[in-house]
């Protein structure tokens, strides 16, 4: 019968991983190794998996409440000529959001390519 120990000998600061020493005896010979392990539910970086990520974004996205006094703002500076990106840095906000809320307040979207001269 095997009996074992472990005991975590270094965590990474930001929780990305921990070093973990095992020690134990097996069919009365005893050992010790370490093993680094990931961390992944105690990751301060919240960098789950892509699919939990990207799961995360979309509810973001979702939940990214606007007054009608903002959306109203963001459509006047987007008509007045300013970027779907310069509104966001201005609202303090993801691009993604700003166009959900350009898109969903009906405003005709420019053409992203370039200019045509002439």
């Amino acid at each position: 019968m095997a009996t074992e120990t472990r005991r975590v000998i270094f965590r990474h600061p930001r929780g990305i991983y921990e070093t973990v020493e095992v020690t134990g005896e097996a069919f009365g010979e005893p050992y010790r190794y370490t093993e680094t392990v990931r961390t992944p539910k105690r990751d301060e970086r919240r960098m789950v998996n892509p699919k939990e990520d990207a799961k995360a974004r979309c509810e973001a996205k979702r939940n990214a409440s606007a007054t009608p006094e903002e959306r109203q703002k963001i459509a006047e500076l987007y008509e007045a000529g300013n970027s779907i990106l310069a509104i966001a840095r201005g609202q303090g906000r993801a691009y993604a959001v700003v166009s959900a809320i350009l898109h969903a307040s009906g405003v005709k979207m420019r053409s992203s390519g370039p200019k045509k001269k002439g």
